[in-house]
Parts: C-alpha cells; sequence; structure tokens
C-alpha cells in the first residue's frame, strides 16, 4: 500500500462522530501507522525493521546551507506551471542579487531538470542522484495538475508525479536539512462542463487539492494570482525564511 492516509477532513469528521475514549485512542494509533506505512513504503523502507521507519519531525528554526554562503535552491513543478518555472528559472538569481544577496549574506543559485545532459536512466531518479543532495530549499508551484505519476524498478507508483518527489524528498527525508516552500495558484480552473476533456481537468484539480491538504503543515505554503507577481512573492518569502531559518 502507498500513500495510506486519511485527509485531515475525514479526520476531524470521524472525531466530531463521537468516539469514546478508548475508540480515539486505537484512531489516532491507526493513523499513526498509516503515516509510517505510507512514508515508508514511497521510499521502499521496510515497515516492519523500526531502524528504518522515516520519521517527519518538525523542521528545525536553525538550518546550514550545504555550500558556504551558497543557498541552492531547486524548481520543481509540473507543465501547466511553465510559465511559473520559466520566470523562476531566469529573473530569480539576478533579482536576488540586486539586494537580498547583501541582506542574507547567502548568493542563491536555482537547479531544476534542465542543467541535466541527456543520459540513460530513468530521469527522475537521475535528478535525484545528481541535484537533490545539494538541494537546501525545494521551491515547488502548482496550478492544476501534479503531472505524471513516477515509479519504482517494479513498475509500482512511489509519488504521484516528479514534482510531488521532490517535494517529498524534502518533507519526508530531509525534514532536519531541507525546506520547503511550495506555491499554489489561487483560482481553480473553469472549464466548460461539456468540454471534451472535463473529467480530466476535474480529476487533475482534485488531486492537487488532496495533495495540498496532505502535506499543508508540513511546507511553507502560500497562494499567488498571477505568475507575473509570483517573482515579487518568492523574493520577499525567501528573505524571510533565510533570514530566519538558516545560519552563517
Amino acid at each position: 500500500m502507498r500513500h495510506s492516509g486519511l485527509c485531515d477532513t475525514c479526520q476531524r469528521k470521524i472525531k466530531k462522530g463521537g468516539l469514546n475514549k478508548k475508540d480515539s485512542k486505537i484512531f489516532d494509533d491507526l493513523i499513526s501507522l498509516l503515516d509510517v506505512l505510507s512514508k515508508n513504503s514511497r521510499w521502499s523502507k521496510s515497515v516492519l525493521n523500526s531502524d528504518q521507519i522515516i520519521n517527519i519531525p518538525k523542521v528545525k528554526t536553525v538550518l546550514s546551507s550545504k555550500q558556504k554562503d551558497i543557498i541552492n535552491v531547486l524548481i520543481a513543478s509540473p507543465s501547466d506551471a511553465y510559465l511559473e518555472r520559466e520566470i523562476l528559472l531566469k529573473k530569480l538569481e539576478r533579482k536576488w542579487t540586486h539586494r537580498y544577496e547583501e541582506l542574507t549574506g547567502y548568493r542563491i543559485i536555482c537547479h531544476g531538470w534542465e542543467e541535466i545532459a541527456s543520459q540513460s536512466g530513468y530521469p527522475q531518479d537521475v535528478l535525484n542522484d545528481l541535484i537533490l543532495p545539494k538541494i537546501d530549499i525545494v521551491l515547488g508551484v502548482l496550478r492544476h495538475k501534479l503531472g505524471t505519476p513516477t515509479v519504482n524498478p517494479e513498475g509500482e507508483v512511489r509519488a504521484e508525479s516528479g514534482t510531488a518527489e521532490e517535494i517529498y524528498y524534502a518533507i519526508e527525508k530531509n525534514s532536519e536539512k531541507v525546506l520547503c516552500m511550495l506555491y499554489c495558484f489561487a483560482t481553480p480552473p473553469n472549464p466548460f462542463f461539456n468540454a471534451h476533456d472535463f473529467e480530466i481537468i476535474r480529476r487533475d484539480y482534485l488531486e492537487v487539492e488532496g495533495f495540498k491538504i496532505r502535506i499543508e503543515k508540513k511546507v511553507v505554503l502560500k497562494l499567488y494570482d498571477d505568475e507575473n507577481n509570483l517573482l515579487s512573492l518568492v523574493v520577499e518569502d525567501l528573505l524571510d525564511n533565510i533570514t530566519e531559518k538558516f545560519r552563517k
């Protein structure tokens, strides 16, 4: 089983149903077990070996960059956020050097799949091996879809998409070392009800909403309403988060 668990809304509804003290404790234990199962199975870890259980501690107030005076940022986004991705990859570093590098003492370097040369191997695994280990901040952007699911060598789905897997890398495997910032488009899609792809659009959007609910307490999450305003929002948030959470 992968991605097991109940969303916060469902958990609140169940608890409001009037669980007695004994059932409430059993329910809390069940949620904890589902959480462990989901996190461990996603990363092909055994749930029977306690040494391999992946915990999600709260992000510490203080983090350390992996390179002196440099914060490496991964831009994680699905295909429908291509405009936002292009803006961040092309303009974020330049805008940061104008003022914010001096304020924080850190230079920012942005990374993405675009910098990986063509080579053999599963693309997501190549990115995971070559880029993720040096990342200090995963900066995710979502509009109305998550993307294509990633799979393990046996063909089993391990994450909802490459973007989701990169976010999970930060919040599940490296929550004490990597900060995750997520920006979600504020306006839902508005397709015609008789559009030929109406159900696909609806399904993709509901998947995004479900994903947000599952991780909203584990990331720094904000909404944006225009891709042209995203850059300024990201820069100001980076200033606040780097100043607050990273130490020299």
